[in-house]
C-alpha cells in the first residue's frame, strides 16, 4: 500500500478521562487515533500502545512500527510533566511541529 493510501492518524500521548475531548475532536476531523497509555485507552482509541507516557524511547520505538499502518499527521498531549516531553520528542522524530529543543 502506498503511503498516501494509508489512513491518517493522530497520536494521543495519554488516554485517560482528560484526553477524551481531544481524542473525540480527532475522530470528528476524520482521523484514526493511536493512543499511548499504560493504564487507559481500551475501547477509546483505534490502536492502543500500552507503555508509559514517561518512557520516551519506548514510545518512539512503538510508534515507529505504526508507520507501516498509518500516516501520522500529528501528536497531541493534554497532559503535563514528562508526557509533554515525550510528545515533543515524538513530534521531532516524526518531523512534525514541535517545541523544538527549547522544552
Amino acid at each position: 500500500m502506498e503511503k498516501e493510501e494509508l489512513p491518517k492518524a493522530i497520536v494521543c500521548i495519554g488516554c485517560g478521562t482528560d484526553q477524551i475531548p481531544v481524542i473525540n475532536a480527532a475522530y470528528a476531523q476524520g482521523y484514526k487515533v493511536i493512543g499511548v497509555d499504560q493504564t487507559h485507552g481500551y475501547g477509546v482509541v483505534d490502536t492502543l500502545i500500552k507503555v508509559s507516557t514517561y518512557d520516551t524511547r519506548l514510545v518512539i520505538e512503538e510508534i515507529q512500527k505504526q508507520l507501516k499502518i498509518f500516516r501520522i499527521k500529528g501528536v497531541i498531549c493534554r497532559a503535563s510533566a514528562q508526557a509533554v516531553i515525550t510528545a515533543n520528542e515524538l513530534s521531532k522524530f516524526l518531523n512534525l511541529p514541535s517545541f523544538g529543543d527549547d522544552l
